[in-house]
């Protein structure tokens, strides 16, 4: 337990409660893949940036540079690097807890019920660089972006397919009632 941090907001524009993910984050070769793949995704990783959100709230807590630091459900998990901040995590999420929580999540945990940000892409390799749902039951915020950090990085951007979009079919998980 963390006590030295205080945990995400649970009010409008907050942190919002997702259906609970039953089963748990898992990490190398921990999704049947072999190990050594899952840990040179993650050495190939580069660093993102995240800036832009419409909800003030949210981008304080969100915006920021993040750094590779494990795998879940094979693909790479970043946190923020802000040292005395909220734990921000980019994570992905696969199919196994039901398609409408499949996809990548902002939260401060990996496989936890409060999240900040989601896009439900299944085949991007890495966050996808827009058209994220910011809150994650909200509209999509043209203003957020996931991008590749400058700072000591290749160049080498976020999977986005040029030229498509998100399926309007494709619904973003339903908020958990309030009690």
């Amino acid at each position: 337990a963390k006590s030295d941090k205080s945990e995400p907001p649970a009010r409008s524009g907050g942190t919002r409660a997702v259906p609970e993910k039953r089963s748990k984050p898992t990490e190398a070769g921990g999704d049947n893949e072999p190990s050594k793949a899952l840990l040179a995704k993650k050495k190939e990783a580069v660093p993102l940036l995240v800036s832009g959100c419409a909800d003030q709230t949210i981008s304080e807590i969100i915006a920021g540079r993040y750094n590779p630091i494990s795998t879940n459900h094979g693909k790479v998990v970043y946190k923020k690097q802000k040292p005395g901040s909220i734990d921000v995590m980019i994570y992905y999420w696969d199919e196994r807890d039901g398609p409408e929580l499949c996809g990548w999540w902002f939260g401060p945990n990996v496989g936890g019920d409060q999240v900040w940000a989601y896009h439900p892409s299944r085949t991007a390799a890495t966050p996808p660089a827009s058209e994220w749902n910011v809150p994650h039951d909200g509209q999509i915020d043209p203003s957020f972006s996931v991008s590749v950090s400058r700072e000591g990085a290749p160049e080498k951007a976020p999977d986005k397919a040029p030229g498509k979009t998100r399926e309007a079919s494709v619904e973003p998980p339903a908020k958990e009632a309030r009690r």
